[in-house]
């Protein structure tokens, strides 16, 4: 639509910028179709510089990078579903080196074993970090080069580099390695890992929808990234059972969203507020897309360009007659207190 080419205009003008920001106008340029020689030769250098101020992706616990990648392979690579073979062949094995080397220690098949509410550092990031497992150990299960490859499957629980706060080391970007250790042994392709995280998400999806959806309730920021990648999930996973339920928990939490906001603008009580109460929060700039407005190929936002998913009518139903709904009490179940037991899991 004209939406979203104006959206990937407005990102294309910053490549002299560093990080997400040149990242989403390279990922624009391809998709408007526009200097694509020039983009695969920036892209080939930023996968495979060891200079930091080239490459910039060496932070492993981004919140933006393994979505750019998988979104790049998905939507322009060789089997790409958008506009396949703009990503250039040598582009395209360079970017599959750089995604497993940054997901074969993170993806540890022992976090598809334990409580789905058992987290690897806050929310959002353990929401990024078990998304982008599925996602792609379901590329390299099909791609020839790497299903055979064996994930090292430390056992540590959280993989490498595991956290990245500066209260636990001197590094702010590079915590301790973890000191869990149970390993089982047995040795794992990417098609084991694909089928262990289908499995995992499925329970996810299921203890969510029962006992609340999130704990970073209603963040203004953080929400763009955990919606973000759950929405990635609905899109670019070939199970269709768990397709089907990543859409109807997509639905309950925009539907949730839609009784508590008027405007557009969220009420009721926020964790992780950054700045205040701030109002203009990331579910807002997702509905202005989705609602008719412009849309965002920033950051997290661009996903959305892309997905399939979309919102089913009652929703609209709800956000939009605000005076059919006349006055009523919302009550909203959280997520409750942690388990009784020590140590802490």
């Amino acid at each position: 639509s004209e939406r979203v080419k104006q959206a990937f205009e407005n990102a294309m003008g910053r490549k002299d910028q560093f990080g997400s920001v040149r990242h989403n106008a390279h990922f624009a340029a391809l998709y408007l179709g526009k200097e694509l020689d020039e983009t695969n030769k920036a892209l080939l250098d930023i996968f495979t510089s060891d200079d930091p101020k080239v490459n910039g992706l060496n932070n492993y616990w981004s919140l933006s990078d393994n979505q750019w990648l998988y979104r790049l392979y998905y939507t322009f690579g060789s089997k790409g579903t958008v506009y396949p073979g703009r990503l250039d062949p040598k582009t395209e094995k360079a970017l599959l080196e750089l995604l497993w080397k940054r997901m074969m220690y993170k993806d540890d098949i022992l976090l598809t074993q334990w409580s789905t509410w058992w987290m690897s550092g806050s929310e959002n990031h353990d929401i990024v970090g078990k998304v982008s497992s599925l996602i792609t150990s379901r590329i390299f299960m099909n791609e020839p080069d790497f299903k055979d490859r064996i994930y090292p499957d430390l056992g540590h629980g959280g993989g490498y580099e595991y956290w990245f706060h500066s209260m636990y080391a001197s590094d702010s970007a590079h915590g301790p390695e973890p000191r869990g250790n149970y390993k089982d042994g047995k040795a794992y392709t990417a098609e084991d890992h694909y089928k262990a995280w289908v499995n995992f998400f499925h329970r996810f999806f299921t203890e969510r929808a029962k006992k609340g959806f999130f704990l970073e309730v209603a963040s203004p920021h953080y929400m763009k990234i955990s919606v973000a990648y759950l929405t990635d999930l609905y899109d670019l996973c070939d199970d269709y059972s768990l397709k089907i339920k990543a859409e109807k928990f997509l639905d309950v939490v925009w539907a949730d969203w839609a009784v508590d906001q008027i405007n557009g603008v969220r009420g009721g009580a926020k964790t992780r507020v950054k700045n205040g109460n701030s109002w203009d929060g990331a579910m807002y700039i997702q509905s202005r897309f989705y609602f008719g407005g412009e849309g965002s190929a920033e950051l997290t936002y661009f996903s959305q360009l892309l997905t399939g998913y979309t919102l089913k009518p009652i929703i609209w139903h709800i956000a939009l007659d605000r005076k059919g709904l006349g006055e009523f009490a919302f009550i909203s179940r959280k997520p409750g207190e942690e388990e009784n037991t020590w140590p802490r899991p």
